[in-house]
């Protein structure tokens, strides 16, 4: 019964979900993704110098990896009528990853990896009459990576307090996915995607701005 209520309302009449001139802007949160990196990406960019770092296997680590939060922009910038549209924009977000030792005793050691995220996309989206709005993106673009590095330890009475941070190292950024936005009002969306690059799974809102 939900799902033909749900039906009914998207079959009424309703301004096509993309078409040429459309700007929307949109908020999400990306969960996985490719930048789940291992403690030796961590390693290469803080670089060698940093003797205190103990060796331990991976599994003596208590990780903490951040979702992606962000920020789209998207414009129509061309249609087909009757097969759908191309949208252009953009995406810009953060991530942070942390890397903690909890087992050293009187020592507290923690690596952190903040990543900053800017790439361009483009949108095809198919056409449709309902207020599914369904599509498939690609994007690259740039991500720059802060290094810190944190080391306390109280042991026999002697403390140590360490942390430094390194400057920002640049990578080349990438993604693609495919989408389904739903308008639940004539200029607000919820959208859900799946994919690859700095998320596997994205959900949020879209603000359609533009008349």
């Amino acid at each position: 019964m939900a799902f033909m209520l749900l039906f009914a309302c998207s079959s009424k009449s309703f301004a096509q979900a993309f078409y040429r001139h459309i700007v929307n802007v949109s908020g999400g949160v990306g969960l996985g993704g490719l930048y789940n990196v291992k403690e030796s990406r961590i390693d290469s960019v803080g670089g060698a110098s940093n003797t205190l770092s103990r060796k331990v296997s991976m599994n003596t680590l208590a990780l903490t990896n951040g979702n992606a939060w962000g920020l789209n922009f998207e414009y129509g910038f061309r249609e087909w009528k009757k097969k759908g549209g191309l949208g252009l924009g953009g995406y810009l977000g953060t991530r942070k990853f942390t890397y903690r030792y909890p087992d050293l005793g009187a020592t507290f050691e923690e690596k952190r990896l903040r990543f900053y995220i800017l790439n361009l996309e483009g949108r095809y989206h198919f056409y449709t009459k309902t207020r599914f709005d369904p599509y498939v993106l690609a994007g690259v673009g740039i991500q720059l990576i802060k290094f810190s590095y944190i080391y306390n330890s109280s042991v026999r009475g002697i403390y140590s307090d360490y942390n430094y941070s390194v400057k920002s190292k640049s990578l080349v950024s990438y993604e693609a996915a495919g989408g389904l936005r739903y308008f639940f009002a004539n200029n607000m969306a919820a959208f859900a995607e799946l994919g690859f690059g700095y998320y596997y799974a994205k959900l949020g809102l879209t603000l359609k701005v533009s008349k």
